[in-house]
């Protein structure tokens, strides 16, 4: 099964940072295959035959703060999850406008008694649509002078949220095979080159993605 961890609130300004090659590492080393993270703001896929999302997502929070000391609440759905976001996004104009337009992942999913709580006019002229576990944001008056931050959906669902933009979205819905494409290409033991003092092998990286788009 492959899945997407969604880390909520990291490598925002100087605080709360954490470097996408030891989180791979963390991953990793929970037992998770092919790891690969995407962008700074803590997209992780990888896979695994366990279905139990809940104990995934606790041992993964619980790493977080083991290794780097940082309470992180982390979000996961399945690549056929993220597929179907896509499919089904209910404000098809909005994909034109990609920078404006953000999905905002909740956990646990809202009833339908939290979500009649939330009036849409009260943010207009943003518009927004709620999906299974998601709610479809686009900010027509511009993400900044917005009021329909992550916290209003917190504060009055008692969720967890985090957003991703648009593009986002959908190459995290391709996953493995379009991340990969991008990732630096291994390198083999025997033609790993060695410092001049006698270190460890140097690994070529690809020029451009040192940490935007890797694979261990």
């Amino acid at each position: 099964m492959t899945y997407v961890a969604l880390l909520r609130g990291i490598n925002v300004g100087r605080h709360r940072r954490i470097a996408m090659a030891e989180l791979r590492e963390l991953i990793t080393s929970l037992g998770h295959a092919d790891v690969v993270t995407h962008l700074q703001s803590g997209n992780v896929v990888f896979k695994n035959r366990r279905h139990d999302v809940s104990k995934l997502r606790g041992e993964i929070e619980a790493g977080i703060a083991s290794r780097f000391g940082l309470e992180v609440r982390v979000l996961i759905r399945t690549r056929g999850e993220l597929a179907r976001i896509v499919e089904t996004n209910p404000l098809p104009g909005a994909a034109a406008d990609p920078t404006h337009f953000r999905v905002t992942f909740l956990d646990p999913r809202p009833t339908s008694d939290q979500v009649a709580l939330v009036d849409p006019s009260e943010f207009r002229p943003d518009e927004f649509r709620f999906g299974d576990g998601v709610v479809y944001v686009w900010y027509r008056g511009g993400i900044l002078e917005s009021k329909l931050t992550d916290a209003v959906w917190i504060r009055r669902l008692g969720v967890t949220a985090t957003s991703r933009n648009w593009s986002t979205v959908t190459r995290l819905a391709g996953s493995v095979p379009s991340l990969l494409a991008e990732a630096p290409p291994r390198v083999s033991a025997p033609s790993q080159a060695r410092s001049r003092r006698g270190g460890p092998p140097v690994v070529p990286v690809a020029p451009g993605l040192p940490d935007q788009v890797a694979q261990l």
